[in-house]
């Protein structure tokens, strides 16, 4: 890596703090920043600092894991979040991508998952642990996504646009989008370019959580 990446650290057991930082201290290119210890906390130490990458526990006293992570990423969409916590069921974690979360990581991720997932998300692409990735495939896998009509981020892309989004969202092949529009597979490969150039992402995971974090498809009830 290039440049250094300053994480902050934010987790209300000081023991599990302590063993990220000892962690983190021996990865090159990054650097622990900040501890907090709640969300409050760490709103307050992003908006001093700044870092790049806040790892974020979900269940923490007063404000937690969600709604700090929300307002990082409205107040300084620079500063990625990645979750990182016990709870790694459909619920927080469509909580955490709602409220802008970048990765997805369980406490008992290894510590090459915490590398690749902090490289990752400072280059502004998603990362998901092996048993999270699980849980959006089964997700986007099989259901049929609702297009979110009353959804501002949805007039950023043309109704073909959405249409080839809900089918990445799918899991569909290149092949597969274009015998279901009746395109070619390079006109379906022009409009993905064109969608990732506007979601600022570059790869299929990225595209999903987008569609997901801005609610432009609704996953339908269970």
């Amino acid at each position: 890596m290039g440049q250094n990446i300053r994480v902050l650290i934010a987790d209300d057991h000081q023991v599990y703090r302590e063993g990220l930082k000892s962690i983190i201290h021996r990865f090159p290119g990054i650097t622990v920043s900040g501890e907090a210890g709640t969300g409050s906390e760490a709103v307050s130490f992003v908006r001093d600092q700044q870092p790049g990458v806040v790892l974020m526990d979900i269940i923490m006293p007063g404000m937690n894991g969600i709604e700090a992570a929300r307002i990082i990423r409205q107040e300084f969409p620079k500063t990625s979040v990645i979750a990182v916590s016990r709870f790694t069921d459909r619920i927080h974690v469509i909580d955490m991508i709602h409220a802008g979360a970048m990765g997805y990581l369980s406490k008992g991720c290894t510590k090459k998952e915490l590398l690749d997932a902090i490289y990752s998300v400072s280059q502004n692409i998603p990362y998901y642990s092996t048993e999270v990735a699980l849980i959006l495939n089964q997700l986007t896998g099989h259901r049929n996504f609702q297009v979110n009509k009353d959804g501002h981020e949805s007039g950023l892309f043309t109704r073909n646009e959405l249409r080839v989004i809900e089918l990445i969202c799918q899991q569909k092949t290149a092949k597969e989008i274009a015998e279901t529009l009746c395109l070619g597979v390079r006109t379906i490969e022009g409009y993905r370019k064109r969608i990732e150039e506007k979601m600022g992402v570059r790869n299929t995971a990225g595209i999903v959580v987008y569609a997901i974090r801005k609610k432009i498809f609704l996953l339908p009830p269970e």
